[in-house]
């Protein structure tokens, strides 16, 4: 009699584990169109250009070829996504500020695994970043700056980057130019109204205020040109996984990259068409969407990685960062996939 008991327990304990198996693979999997589509792969974005590989992949039907579902989570801020990531609430950044995932890679390092470089380049075609002048201010080159105000977005980096913009220039900031950190939505405002006289930007905003003639270029890719000691292209964001959600199902992870990677081909071959889904998933309006100047997205496989060494090393001159350090462990690559 113990003995059938025994042989009892053992098939129910059996019965319950296969029953929470069938569960979880219910949840995690079902039917669409006769493929088993992979559970659904949470993505955190905003509502700007930086993000257009994702909307692409979504819109051209990428994700679904790789049989896998996309939740894209709307974050007002860059920090509140990047928490979101760190505490298991979404699986991946569709891209994140490179000092911002330096830092987490100092404090807790093995964290992120970075899949996607977003790149800005020397040519006008490839760089979101301005100095605009208010119209009429005569303001014409950056020497012309000396003994004005220039508005800025508020946060370290930005302030850091205005600083070594000016100075390259022979200007010296706070000294001969004031900085005016500014949120984004009161810049444009700012602007015509004369509280300051020039502003450091991106696009879309700074097409807006071009196409509204509100203000006049003074300079465009300002960040490729000025910040290292010759024009080169910077990287200065990246998309990231959680190590976490790659260690747990790499397939998944693996196919989320190959679509995304699909649709950055798409937006390289077809740049055009690719803006025109900008006003689906952003606030831009589609005649400024035509007009913004794209980023390149950059494959890990084939990104310069000294290049983003450099930077890091550029933030650590420049107090972003504590101390200096290696990015290089945090790449995602074939192997982590396997």
């Amino acid at each position: 009699m113990k003995r059938l008991r025994l042989v009892m327990m053992i098939f129910a304990i059996a019965a319950a584990i296969i029953t929470v198996y069938i569960v979880w693979q219910n949840e995690s999997q079902r039917e669409e169109g006769g493929k088993v589509v992979s559970k659904t792969v949470r993505i955190g974005y905003q509502q700007t250009i930086l993000y257009l590989p994702l909307f692409v992949a979504k819109e051209q039907g990428y994700f679904k070829k790789h049989e896998i579902e996309i939740e894209l989570a709307n974050f007002v801020s860059a920090p509140d996504m990047m928490q979101a990531l760190l505490a298991g609430q979404i699986d991946a950044t569709g891209m994140s500020a490179l000092d911002v995932i330096a830092n987490v890679e100092q404090e807790k390092p093995g964290l992120l695994k970075m899949y996607l470089i977003e790149a800005f380049e020397p040519e006008r075609d490839y760089s979101p970043d301005y100095i605009l002048a208010k119209t009429g201010s005569g303001i014409k080159r950056l020497e012309d700056l000396r003994g004005k105000k220039l508005g800025i977005r508020p946060g370290v980096t930005i302030e850091m980057y205005s600083r070594i913009i000016l100075r390259k220039t022979g200007i010296e900031p706070e000294k001969e130019v004031r900085l005016i950190k500014l949120a984004e939505n009161l810049q444009a405002q700012a602007l015509e109204a004369g509280q300051i006289d020039a502003l450091f930007t991106f696009d879309p905003l700074a097409t807006i205020i071009l196409d509204r003639r509100i203000g006049e270029l003074v300079e465009h890719a300002v960040l490729s040109r000025y910040l290292m000691e010759k024009p080169a292209s910077i990287y200065p964001g990246s998309g990231v996984f959680s190590t976490d959600f790659v260690r747990r199902d790499r397939e998944t992870a693996r196919k989320v990259r190959d679509a995304i990677y699909e649709a950055v081909d798409y937006i390289t071959l077809n740049p055009q068409e690719a803006k025109r889904l900008l006003p689906k998933y952003t606030p831009i309006a589609s005649h400024i969407a035509e007009k913004v100047s794209l980023i390149k997205w950059v494959k890990v496989k084939d990104i310069d990685k000294e290049k983003v060494q450099d930077l890091i090393t550029l933030y650590n001159r420049n107090g972003v960062l504590k101390q200096s350090m290696d990015l290089r462990n945090a790449y995602l690559t074939e192997s982590d996939l396997k």
